[in-house]
């Protein structure tokens, strides 16, 4: 008897080193990559947006194009004017539509906001759909494991992330979400990435 305890506790100690443990990421692997991903600043994504705003709510696919400090995002939806093209650099906005026009500065931030019904937090949603928190601002809490939150809270926005996926580029590898959902005073976006495209140049 006692030696086919011996041959059992073997055997079941074999197994368990055989099976792979959950993938681990230590601290400094975390600080990593959030320390990789606020740094990059040279991005591409295709995706799909749904808003609810109140009773109200639209949806529309989303190309976003990240240059340095300029963000370029083209939104194609029933907003009422069809297709817009957002431009954000050195602090300033600029929203093109298909009717052919043309809004700069506070108007192009008023006439945006007027449509979509919400103030979009373009400065700090180009570090939230790479999974980081904007490190310009301060984080009220963060869920998650090291490097990859699951939610966070900054600028009065309340972000949940899920379904990360490694995507491969010539500058690295990164761990970016696939879906973000963003809540903010009866304001629901969900961004679901279908394409991404880091580390360009």
């Amino acid at each position: 008897m006692r030696r086919i305890i011996l041959l059992g506790v073997a055997l079941l100690a074999a197994a368990c080193a055989t099976v792979p443990g959950p993938s681990v990421v230590t601290p400094r692997e975390g600080v990593a990559r959030v320390s990789q991903l606020q740094a990059l600043d040279d991005f591409r994504l295709d995706g799909r947006l749904a808003a609810a705003v109140g009773q109200e709510g639209f949806s529309a696919t989303l190309a976003w194009a990240q240059r340095g400090a300029r963000s370029e995002l083209e939104l194609r939806a029933p907003l009422g004017f069809g297709t817009a093209r957002i431009v954000r650099e050195a602090g300033a906005v600029r929203l093109d539509t298909s009717r052919g026009e043309r809004f700069d500065g506070p108007e192009a931030e008023d006439d945006l906001a007027a449509r979509l019904g919400f103030r979009p937090p373009l400065d700090s949603l180009r570090y939230w759909v790479l999974g980081v928190p904007d490190p310009h601002r301060p984080v009220a809490g963060s869920t998650g494991d090291e490097g990859r939150p699951s939610s966070l809270d900054q600028e009065g926005w309340h972000v949940d992330f899920s379904d990360y996926r490694v995507v491969d580029s010539a500058r690295g590898t990164y761990w970016l979400p696939r879906r973000l959902t963003l809540l903010r005073e009866g304001v629901r976006l969900r961004l679901v990435v279908d394409h991404w495209v880091p580390g360009e140049s």
